[in-house]
């Protein structure tokens, strides 16, 4: 591998005195797919205050006999909502969800970083349930 300099002229990098890329560095990493931020690095979020351009945090559907779907949000205990039908619970989902954030920001509240899929499912509370994400795109332009 070759690396410029300023003399014009290319030098030799060894490839193996790169940074080994391990698990931990891609889950602190931002994920993007294309120009859209699937998930921020956690320090951006904190430096962002909670403003960042799009944040997707996880949501649970859950459906009893004879109720609606009812949807949670393992980092935002006492968010829920309800819906008629899927489609019905999923904008829900993103309209409760983005009213309780708003609430959070003008309260001056620390917005949690997402948690991961992995940590949510620990919770036997939420494995009967199905799991989707909630976008949360631009907060910032909500409140203007």
């Amino acid at each position: 591998m070759t690396a410029g300099n300023n003399s014009g002229k290319s030098e030799w990098i060894d490839p193996d005195d790169i940074p080994e890329l391990t698990d931990a560095f891609f889950e602190a990493a931002t994920v993007r797919k294309g120009e859209t931020v699937v998930r921020q690095r956690p320090s951006d979020y904190a430096e962002t205050g909670g403003d960042a351009e799009m944040t997707n945090y996880l949501a649970i559907i859950h459906k009893d006999p004879d109720s609606d779907f009812g949807v949670s949000f393992p980092d935002f205990p006492g968010c829920v909502t309800a819906g008629g039908t899927l489609e019905e619970a999923r904008v829900m989902a993103h309209e409760a969800l983005t009213f309780h954030i708003e609430g959070m920001i003008e309260e001056g509240w620390d917005i949690p970083a997402p948690s991961s899929f992995e940590t949510v499912m620990q919770d036997t509370e939420n494995a009967s349930g199905f799991v989707f994400l909630v976008n949360t795109s631009k907060l910032s332009d909500a409140e203007a």
